[in-house]
């Protein structure tokens, strides 16, 4: 649960028009080894994801999740109700 005022729609769709078009890419390595995300903030544009790679990003940027941890290094698992260690938003 979360407070959706306009400042939220704001950052949502700025974040939007960054990613939008951008292509889907599950990259091994980029998995296991992760990255940090400030590396690649400035080139949203230009950045793959993958599907919880991409969510993950999404809440970090709305400050729904705020953690050190690579985006790229969450998995569809993670993002569930149902996970082992569910992530605190």
């Amino acid at each position: 649960m979360c407070n959706r005022d306009k400042e939220f729609y704001d950052k949502f769709e700025e974040f939007l028009d960054q990613v939008q078009g951008n292509t889907y890419q599950l990259n091994l390595s980029k998995i296991l080894f992760g990255r940090k995300d400030s590396v690649q903030d400035s080139e949203l544009e230009k950045r793959k994801f993958f599907c919880s790679e991409l969510v993950a990003k999404a809440y970090k940027e709305l400050g729904l999740m705020k953690t050190e941890k690579a985006s790229s290094s969450y998995m569809p698992n993670d993002l569930s109700c149902v996970a082992q260690a569910p992530i605190i938003l």
